[in-house]
């Protein structure tokens, strides 16, 4: 087993850690690449290509569905942020299907 300081980190202040569904898995960092974000939000499904998901990424902050942070002169993603996009899919899903959300 290897030993890995942010699992540990995560484990002993009493939350479950997040994982990048990766092989092996490995824990989610707090702020992320567009490679882990886009592996993060599993755009990478189904053998489609890392550049297909980067863009659908990039488009996802363009159409202000997410919202990166900058550091120097890259995005980063906040893990918080990219989980409250994933948390309100459903939401956007029902209101597609049912039409107007009443």
């Amino acid at each position: 087993m290897i030993y890995d300081a942010n699992a540990q980190t995560a484990w002993s202040a009493g939350r479950s850690a997040e994982w990048l569904p990766t092989d092996p898995p490995r824990v989610a960092p707090a702020l992320m690449t567009d490679v882990e974000a886009a592996i993060y939000l599993r755009l990478t499904e189904n053998d489609r290509d890392i550049g297909d998901a980067i863009r659908s990424l990039k488009h996802l902050v363009h159409s202000k569905r997410l919202r990166p942070c900058r550091v120097g002169k890259r995005n980063r993603y906040a893990r918080p942020e990219l989980d409250r996009f994933i948390a309100e899919q459903p939401d956007r899903y029902e209101t597609d299907i049912t039409g107007s959300g009443d």
